[in-house]
């Protein structure tokens, strides 16, 4: 089974796929986005986008599956998939965390982002692991003189 990495009623990211749920008209069916076909992940402020299902004048390019809560939701995440002038857009519950997870692990900003973050923490441990250990020596160290 795939690791899903973020999940709610109307988006579920996995590791290599997106699914977005109640997407086509009018038979509110799933869509499936690939992401090696992703070109771009946007977050933007949605104003403007209150409609419950397809395009607005605002952003004409882009379709939005059902959600009956749009009109409450302050920003939406835009897919522009390679070669496609259609741009997948959700109202995910949580859009900031489906951004950081599509941004992190899916873009080459995102990816080198990450790495160099992984790289610093490993340097860091590896900095405190040698302090604990000069510290225990210098206890082991007092306490052997003490002893003596």
């Amino acid at each position: 089974m795939a690791e899903v990495l973020y999940f709610d009623k109307q988006v579920t990211v996995y590791k290599d796929l997106i699914v977005i749920n109640r997407y086509f008209f009018p038979l509110a069916t799933s869509k499936a986005i690939m992401i090696s076909d992703i070109e771009m992940v946007s977050l933007i402020d949605a104003e403007g986008v209150n409609h419950r299902w397809g395009t607005c004048q605002k952003y004409l390019n882009n379709w939005f599956p059902l959600d009956g809560n749009r009109q409450e939701k302050k920003k939406f995440i835009e897919i522009r998939i390679k070669g496609k002038r259609m741009r997948p857009s959700i109202t995910p519950d949580n859009p900031d965390a489906v951004f950081q997870i599509l941004w992190a692990n899916f873009t080459k900003e995102g990816k080198d982002y990450i790495e160099e973050v992984v790289k610093q923490t490993e340097k860091e441990t590896e900095m405190c692991q040698q302090e604990l250990m000069e510290r225990k020596q210098a206890e082991e160290e007092a306490k052997s003189k003490d002893e003596a």
